[in-house]
């Protein structure tokens, strides 16, 4: 979020994982992987966090 600002218009589109997660489908014109390290699976590390927004 701080690295990439969402210009006037631009949306952010979630879809629903499970158990009420959700997973950052579109960020503006940006598309998944959002992770520059390629060993990391952000929907994995979603699924796995304490956190419930992933």
């Amino acid at each position: 979020m701080l690295d990439h600002h969402l210009a006037n218009t631009e949306a952010v589109i979630l879809a629903p994982v499970t158990d009420g997660r959700w997973s950052c489908v579109q960020w503006g014109s940006l598309t998944p992987p959002f992770y520059p390290e390629p060993d990391i699976h952000p929907v994995t590390d979603a699924l796995e966090s304490a956190d419930p927004m992933g």
